[in-house]
Formats: structure tokens, sequence, C-alpha cells
């Protein structure tokens, strides 16, 4: 029996399993990076649609709006980030307040409440960027700002 052709064959046969397992994982975290990137967009699509109607709109449009941020937040929930549902939370806190606001609830500044809330979203797309950079941290500085409307 030839030892070196019975341990060249069994070094490929372990190789070859680490190496499947390997891209295995790569393929799942790879598929996981799509899916939530997909979810990511559908959830920055239903904040502008929440946006759009959540100083002006009318109830029906409102709750409807609200509804589908709802649903793609809980989508998100499930394959978010840490980081990114960190930042989401902010975002709904600034939502709260300025909804007790405009209720009558509480007392505060409609510019400052506007303003955090377009700062927390604009950290939940710095989040969701860094969520596929893959170890190199992006900042909001790094990020071209885009042209913002004014929402009031």
């Amino acid at each position: 029996m030839n030892w070196a052709v019975v341990i060249a064959a069994t070094v490929t046969l372990i190789g070859g399993v680490f190496v499947y397992r390997w891209q295995k994982e790569t393929d799942r975290l790879t598929e996981l990076a799509k899916e939530r990137r997909a979810t990511y967009r559908e959830f920055i699509e239903a904040i502008e649609e929440y946006m759009h109607v959540f100083f002006d709109g009318d109830d029906t449009a409102r709750q409807k709006a609200f509804s589908n941020y709802r649903v793609s937040k809980r989508k998100v929930i499930l394959l978010g980030s840490s980081w990114v549902l960190k930042a989401i939370e902010t975002h709904g806190k600034c939502l709260a307040e300025c909804r007790a606001v405009m209720s009558g609830e509480k007392e505060g500044l409609m510019e400052e409440l506007i303003e955090n809330i377009r700062k927390s979203e604009d950290e939940i797309i710095v989040q969701m960027r860094n969520d596929f950079a893959y170890g190199i941290h992006v900042g909001f500085s790094d990020i071209l700002p885009l042209p913002r409307e004014h929402r009031e």
C-alpha cells in the first residue's frame, strides 16, 4: 500500500470538507445581505411615504402609510443589525415626541423636532450602509448628501 496516496487523498478530502463548509457559509451570508438590502430599501420607502403624510396628510392616508411603515419596520427587526435597530428606535422616539407636540400633549419647538427626525433618518441610512461596509465605518460625512424636500 502506498501511504503517500492515502495521505494525499485524506488531506484532499478534509480540505474539501472545509472548503465546502466555508463556501456554504459564504453563500448564506451573501443571501442574507441580499435580503437585508431589499428589506432596508422597502423600509426607507415606507419612511418616505409616512413622512409625506405625517404632518399634513388626511387620517386615512396617514393610517395607511403608518401601517406600511410598521410592517416594513417589523421585517427590519427580523433581519437588521443591532445598530440599525437602535437608529430605528431613535427615529420612533423622535416621531412620538413630535406627535405629542402636534397633539398639544407636550410643548416643544416643531423646527427642532423636525430636524431631529431628519437626523434620525440620516442615521438609519448611515447604519444601513455600515451593515454592508464589511468592517469599514461609514459616517454621515462619507455619504454624498441627497437633496431633501422640505416636509412641513
